[in-house]
């Protein structure tokens, strides 16, 4: 009967009209009494587009406007501000800007180097952390206002035309064209490379190659998401393995906040014991180990994200080593299909859960992060040197050596 009624209402083309004409005034009152926080907003009222900048100026805030800026005081019609910001300086505005349209026309999007204080891409941070500090480091006044240095403009405009607009962009090289392009990312780019004597081809792989030559591009990890946005990507990434031996090497990075709790052991316990893992090694990290990570490693982000605390920047690696991985079901694939184990799943949101649910309000937040698969795991590892990478490698290496046979295995009782 209930079926039947939703039936008739669908075919009631009156009651439908209404009903979306209901749906979008609710999110239009929704957004004006409650606007989403995110990375765009717009200049309050009272404020010109240059008596903005000229504030950020007395403020000492360290930014750049990105993209469009060639025609200052004047933006292109339809163009918003994108500013790259200092993640401890975005607060420092919050009386300059407001995240309901106001109709000033003065629209930005403001996006900080790791991706804090609602300045993410997509919860990514923006850029590359790299390439993100290159672009304030080295910022040039225009007119009035702070932009980037040629390279790194170069690089920051090759990096949104592949990862942020992707096939849009109207690069040549992705099987999908757009029916519009917005900006002729081919044609400024290569131009741009001329200008600065580059030999680059205006290809995604082409600029990708380059980007990641000057440490500039995005790691796998981070690309992963990426890719999740925006599938055409997919080409870039590199192909997962598995050993024909079986089993799989795993990382998981802890967090500041977990080692400060004294849970440190307590996690290296729980999947010895609990996931049945075997322990390879704990590895803490020196100071210069634990900036290369927090740069190189989930993009440069490590803020609380949907938790009440952040769990802070990675302080060591557990390593260990699965005999026995699973694959996982179709809707967990659909949201990580980049991650190759079950076990690895269920260890972390497990260890997660445990944390959350000690009944102290402290301990909500995400002490612990893991490498998606074998791939990933070797490149983690690979961020503390080659004579670590070797060290782990020959662990891994006896464990599946332990597991050779002569004969083909019917079945496993």
């Amino acid at each position: 009967m209930l079926k039947s009624a939703k039936q008739q209402l669908k075919k009631n083309q009156v009651l439908v009209a209404y009903y979306h004409k209901f749906l979008k005034g609710y999110w239009l009152i929704k957004s004006f009494v409650k606007p989403r926080k995110s990375a765009r907003v717009f200049v309050r009222r009272g404020f010109g587009r240059m008596e903005f900048f000229e504030i950020l100026h007395q403020r000492k805030i360290d930014y750049v406007l990105l993209r469009w800026w060639h025609d200052l005081p004047e933006m292109p019609d339809g163009e918003d501000m994108d500013i790259l910001i200092k993640d401890e300086h975005r607060d420092l505005i919050n009386d300059l800007i407001t995240f309901r349209d106001n109709g000033t026309g003065l629209k930005c999007d403001i996006y900080t180097i790791a991706g804090s204080n609602y300045g993410s891409h997509n919860s990514i941070p923006y850029f590359q952390i790299n390439l993100a500090r290159t672009l304030i480091e080295t910022r040039e006044m225009y007119r009035g206002v702070y932009v980037p240095s040629p390279l790194p403009y170069f690089a920051s405009l090759a990096y949104h035309a592949v990862f942020h607009k992707g096939y849009g962009s109207g690069l040549p090289g992705f099987e999908k064209r757009p029916v519009h392009i917005e900006h002729d990312y081919t044609a400024i780019l290569t131009d741009q490379a001329n200008r600065l004597g580059l030999e680059i081809n205006a290809t995604p792989e082409g600029l990708y190659n380059w980007l990641k030559e000057q440490k500039f591009a995005p790691a796998e990890d981070t690309l992963s998401k990426l890719v999740e946005i925006r599938p055409e990507l997919s080409f870039l990434q590199k192909s997962l393995f598995s050993d024909v031996r079986g089993g799989e090497l795993m990382v998981y990075v802890v967090r500041e906040r977990l080692l400060n709790d004294g849970l440190l052991q307590d996690f290296k316990d729980f999947l010895a014991n609990k996931s049945q893992f075997d322990v390879i090694d704990v590895r803490m990290l020196s100071s210069e180990e634990k900036e290369i990570c927090t740069t190189q490693i989930r993009g440069g982000k490590w803020d609380k994200g949907p938790f009440k605390h952040s769990g802070g920047p990675p302080i060591a690696f557990v390593v260990v080593y699965d005999s026995h991985p699973r694959p996982l079901d179709d809707i967990e694939l659909k949201k990580q299909p980049r991650t190759t184990n079950r076990n690895n799943i269920i260890a972390k949101y497990s260890f997660r859960e445990r944390l959350t649910n000690s009944g102290l309000r402290k301990n909500h937040y995400n002490g612990v992060h893991s490498a998606d698969n074998e791939l990933d795991a070797l490149y983690y590892i690979s961020l503390l040197g080659d004579d670590y990478r070797q060290k782990v490698s020959t662990e891994v290496e006896i464990r599946r050596q332990r597991f050779s046979r002569s004969w083909v295995v019917k079945n496993q009782l």
